[in-house]
């Protein structure tokens, strides 16, 4: 019933992709690593996922979104929504380029650090 806390999703906070301007670094869904508790972050056109600590005790983390298809890496375009199960270690990622749907499943190997 109350707005706690709003967070401009800022360059200064490590939401910045070299190939999109900030004005057009937009996001598309968010889903919480409950362990940690930071939230996973995609941004559709970035083409990245970002992984962000609302309390401030960690910096902000990027990873472009795509794979090796025979030793080509090929980008995941137009990210819409994800879900991670820290339990299995493994993040789900769907896209929707307009002509296809697909599900994306990736394994997420921790660091000492426990991100």
């Amino acid at each position: 019933t109350e707005i706690l806390r709003v967070t401009e999703l800022t360059p200064a906070l490590g939401f910045v992709d070299d190939d999109q301007s900030d004005r057009h670094l937009d996001v598309s869904g968010l889903t919480l690593d409950a362990p940690t508790g930071c939230l996973w972050i995609v941004s559709d056109r970035a083409e990245r996922l970002f992984l962000f600590d609302p309390e401030g005790n960690s910096e902000t983390r990027s990873y472009a979104l795509g794979w090796l298809d025979d030793g080509k890496p090929r980008d995941i375009p137009h990210a819409e929504g994800f879900a991670y199960d820290p339990q299995a270690g493994r993040l789900y990622v769907v896209n929707d380029n307009g002509k296809a749907s697909r599900l994306f499943t990736f394994e997420i190997l921790r660091d000492g650090g426990g991100q």
